[in-house]
């Protein structure tokens, strides 16, 4: 889908003169007045996934906060800001927390190869991953990394419900 790769800076901001020379200026004005989406959805950073695709929804029906391997820290205040954001001031109804098959945050954290700074950030998926070892020691090879992406999406879930933010909702 799209014109495909971009190499260069001087590419991207082309495209998006072209993208907002077709658009109507009645649609962009549209956009101005508050936003009141009644979803947030906190997922992956993967560029594969687009929320607005991914859901089918237009600009301004869901608000959207990205990270690696969508991981829910309390003490992130990121995440936490967004979420507060989201919810008392957004008035968002529903939380929407996507992980994905093929995640290479998932996928980082069962390794021991040392990754950098983001090690920090793969410790709540390591975390998931010593809490279930006895589930996912009994799979086969093929079928851990998949388990693992869903146990994890399911604890960053917990993580939204019990966070002090959801708490005061």
């Amino acid at each position: 889908e799209g014109p495909g790769p971009i190499d260069t800076l001087e590419e991207i901001l082309e495209r998006n003169e072209e993208w907002a020379a077709a658009q109507d200026p009645a649609f962009l004005r549209g956009l101005v007045p508050a936003q009141r989406p009644s979803y947030m959805w906190l997922g992956c950073s993967d560029s594969r996934i687009p929320p607005n695709k991914v859901l089918g929804v237009g600009p301004g029906e869901v608000f959207v906060h990205r990270d690696i391997a969508n991981v829910v820290h309390g003490s992130d205040v990121s995440s936490m800001a967004v979420l507060e954001y989201a919810v008392h001031h957004l008035g968002v109804k529903h939380v929407v927390v996507c992980g994905h098959y093929g995640c290479g945050g998932v996928r980082a954290a069962m390794g021991d190869r040392p990754h950098g700074l983001i090690d920090h950030w793969l410790e709540a998926i390591r975390d998931v991953i010593d809490a279930n070892q006895e589930v996912v020691s009994r799979l086969a090879e093929d079928e851990k990394f998949d388990k693992l992406y869903e146990l994890n999406t399911a604890s960053q879930a917990y993580n939204v419900a019990h966070s002090f933010v959801m708490q005061r909702a």
